[in-house]
């Protein structure tokens, strides 16, 4: 009857945190140390996935240091013919490797934002220089505002509503007449030319 209770208990609708947690569950090493650490800090009540997270951060950025140093650290001498000499050097990682490593890795995921006095400054000499003025004919040259659709409505559906059922009848020559179609822009375009 107990193991079924055990199967059958549901997890909780919200994270468990650190408060209701009695200290006798069986934890990793590292993360009771994590544990230890927070406390020690004045942390007491934090969710249960902070360590885990913790954890998770520290086992990437020490291997992601590791391979790095790897990478930096000086080639394997070649092979030589004594069989007995090389299988007592074991190639590990250096100390000026791990090292280069480590501040590489400080210098490029780490960065610290820049002051603010310093932007401030670069800002200031930024600003010193005023912005040209905008000319009357600056960038793309549009058309007069009567040809543009930035302009005032055209007013088309007040013209729908009052013609009713005789729009099917005007499809041609009347309709152009009234939007102002294409002959009628071509003749106001020739009266712009010539004042």
């Amino acid at each position: 009857a107990a193991n079924s209770a055990a199967a059958t208990q549901q997890p909780p609708a919200y994270p468990r945190t650190s408060l209701s947690d009695t200290g006798t569950t069986k934890r990793p090493r590292d993360a009771r140390l994590l544990h230890l650490v927070l406390a020690n800090m004045g942390v007491h009540a934090y969710s249960e996935r902070v360590p885990l997270q913790l954890l998770d951060f520290a086992y990437r950025y020490t291997s992601s240091v590791l391979s790095d140093a790897l990478s930096y650290g000086e080639p394997a001498p070649a092979p030589s013919g004594k069989k007995g000499a090389s299988s007592g050097e074991d190639s590990g990682v250096s100390l000026a490797a791990l090292r280069t490593a480590v501040s590489a890795k400080a210098a490029y995921q780490f960065q610290p934002a820049l002051p603010k006095e310093f932007l401030a400054e670069v800002a200031g000499e930024r600003n010193r220089v005023a912005l040209p003025r905008v000319e009357r004919e600056y960038g793309v040259r549009l058309p007069p505002e009567r040809y543009c659709l930035t302009g005032v409505g055209w007013g088309v559906r007040d013209e729908w509503e009052s013609e009713g059922g005789e729009g099917e009848k005007m499809v041609g020559v009347q309709v152009d007449a009234v939007m102002g179609g294409m002959g009628a822009a071509q003749e106001e375009e020739m009266d712009e030319d010539e004042e």
